[in-house]
């Protein structure tokens, strides 16, 4: 007679079904995947839609996941394309491999400023350095109702310039501005929120200054930030300056740093946004 132990057959089952449940959050089922493609574009004017041609000219870097939301759990087609790679894809029509169901498809994108791979862990991105930042989304992604979709990129991230008057008069030593606030470092894209600190601030050379350019930032509410000028490596001047940065839009600092008042203003470029004007103290 075959006798059975059914204390451990329960056992097994129960430590079978454990298993069976345990999956990584971040890891894909194994299911039959389909093609689909995304035409990618930007709200940003100076960058409209994006080709194999236009794309790595503006947007160096992509990373894009798949989130089912009867399993959020779950992260499918996760990818991040290097600058090099990025080359070679044709943004108008990028495709990716997803199973049956519906998704959201959400695209990040890095532009100015430098070309280092996105890091975007199961959550969130971390700003280290001033970059310029785009993202999108698409809602009801379904290989079984339509294999191409379109998707526009938002600029994430504010910027920051300085429009010094009088840097006609700015001694031979004169190196940089400093601009030193308190700022977010933390995007979670999915949820559209912004968290943690980071004082560091940002830098613009003198060949930057001049130059018209930017450093991109999280947004943030008004704060006081400090203008610091520099000849060489000793900070020689500081003024003060209170002031928002907004998502899309460009923080002009506008006034005079060498033999000046020391009055401010700070304005948003039309291409960006609407004018913001702020005095510095």
């Amino acid at each position: 007679m075959r006798h059975h132990n059914f204390t451990a057959l329960a056992a097994a089952a129960a430590i079978a079904a454990l298993a069976a449940c345990s999956k990584t959050p971040a890891q894909e089922p194994a299911e039959t995947l389909q093609p689909v493609k995304f035409s990618i574009e930007t709200l940003a004017a100076e960058y409209g839609p994006l080709t194999k041609a236009t794309g790595s000219d503006k947007i160096n870097t992509l990373a894009h996941k798949a989130i089912k939301p009867s399993a959020p759990g779950y992260q499918y087609a996760v990818n991040a394309y290097t600058t090099e790679q990025l080359a070679a894809l044709d943004l108008s029509a990028l495709e990716v491999k997803l199973p049956s169901g519906d998704f959201t498809m959400y695209f990040v994108a890095g532009g100015k400023d430098t070309t280092d791979p996105l890091t975007w862990n199961s959550t969130e991105i971390t700003m280290t350095d001033p970059r310029e930042l785009f993202a999108g989304s698409v809602t009801g992604v379904n290989i079984q109702t339509a294999q191409e979709y379109s998707v526009t990129l938002e600029r994430v991230t504010g910027a920051l310039a300085l429009n010094i008057t009088d840097l006609a008069n700015a001694p031979a030593n004169f190196t940089k501005v400093k601009l030193a606030f308190d700022c977010p470092n933390i995007w979670n894209p999915v949820a559209g929120t912004f968290t943690g600190s980071n004082s560091a601030g940002v830098e613009l050379t003198k060949e930057e200054i001049t130059a018209g350019e930017y450093k991109s930032v999280f947004p943030f509410s008004a704060r006081t930030i400090q203008v610091q000028v520099y000849n060489g490596g000793t900070r020689v001047s500081t003024y003060s300056v209170s002031a928002a940065v907004y998502s899309n839009r460009k923080t002009i600092i506008t006034g005079a740093l060498f033999g000046g008042t020391g009055s401010f203003a700070v304005s948003v470029e039309d291409t960006w946004g609407d004018d913001n004007p702020v005095n510095i103290q």
